[in-house]
């Protein structure tokens, strides 16, 4: 009776210490999972940080390539403009100088 006695005690603590074992393993593998959800996040927002920041770069890029397409656009209008007006100017000088000539 003895013998059974000890045999269950011992079989007891066999299943408290495979227990206790058993928790330790899964704490450590939580805290192992925590830690490489950390650097996965981490990796994630840095990657994040340089496609945002590439993405950033070519649109002012764009934007500048734009930008003196739209100003070339407008110094071109302008010349027409200036070259329009220097016409009609002339016309204009034209007619005076040939009503005054014409009234002398």
């Amino acid at each position: 009776m003895r013998e059974a006695v000890d045999r269950i005690r011992t079989a007891e603590a066999d299943a408290e210490r495979a227990k206790r074992m058993a928790r330790e393993k899964a704490e450590s593998e939580v805290a192992e999972a925590g830690e490489n959800g950390k650097k996965y996040v981490e990796a994630a927002v840095s990657e994040a940080e340089r496609t945002a920041g590439r993405l950033i770069n070519e649109a002012e890029k764009k934007a500048m390539r734009m930008t003196e397409e739209k100003i070339k656009s407008a110094e071109k209008e302008t010349e027409s403009f200036m070259k329009t007006a220097q016409s009609r100017i002339d016309q204009a000088s034209a007619r005076i100088v040939e009503g005054i000539v014409g009234g002398i």
